[in-house]
């Protein structure tokens, strides 16, 4: 981000996706609880099916994937084809994780969790919300504090982003 060549439409084309993901992520936060890898499923209590994790099954890869290319949309005019090309390594990546995580959380959950993974997709969310279950309720605290390194990066690259145009500026 601090060599990128930033021009103002994708900063902020690039800035309202980025800031939308992390929307999503700290949305899903608070329904999910903070544990984000398959090895760490055993601390999970209940399995979530409240908040975005009624429309698709893991909101957080969708927000990882949009903060991802909002942030290299962000970067601007360096490399065109740059949110293309992140979006089509997050994906295939977290199709990856998302079958193993399938596998955990189907031995962990049984029946629970092959009737959710029979009606909430992964990718892209349906028009029709499943029922909540057992987790209704949105937790700010545990929201917080599974996106506090999340928000700390984001806050990095904008002020990578924001002395670099200082420095441009002041040097150009």
């Amino acid at each position: 981000m601090f060599f990128a060549e930033g021009r103002t439409p994708w900063l902020w084309l690039g800035a309202a996706v980025a800031l939308a993901g992390e929307a999503l992520r700290l949305w899903a936060s608070g329904y999910g609880g903070t544990w984000a890898r398959v090895d760490a499923a055993e601390a999970i209590a209940d399995l979530s099916a409240a908040g975005p994790y009624r429309w698709v099954r893991n909101p957080k890869h969708i927000g990882n994937v949009a903060v991802a290319v909002g942030l290299s949309l962000w970067a601007g005019g360096l490399l065109p084809w740059l949110p293309l090309a992140t979006a089509l390594v997050f994906i295939a990546l977290y199709s990856l994780i998302q079958g193993a995580r399938d596998r955990d959380l189907g031995r962990r959950f049984s029946w629970e969790y092959r009737a959710y993974r029979g009606t909430v997709p992964i990718w892209l969310p349906r028009f029709t919300s499943r029922p909540a279950g057992t987790q209704s309720r949105w937790r700010f605290g545990v929201a917080l504090a599974g996106e506090t390194a999340v928000l700390i990066q984001i806050v990095a690259v904008a002020a990578a982003a924001f002395v670099r145009s200082r420095v441009t500026n002041w040097f150009f």
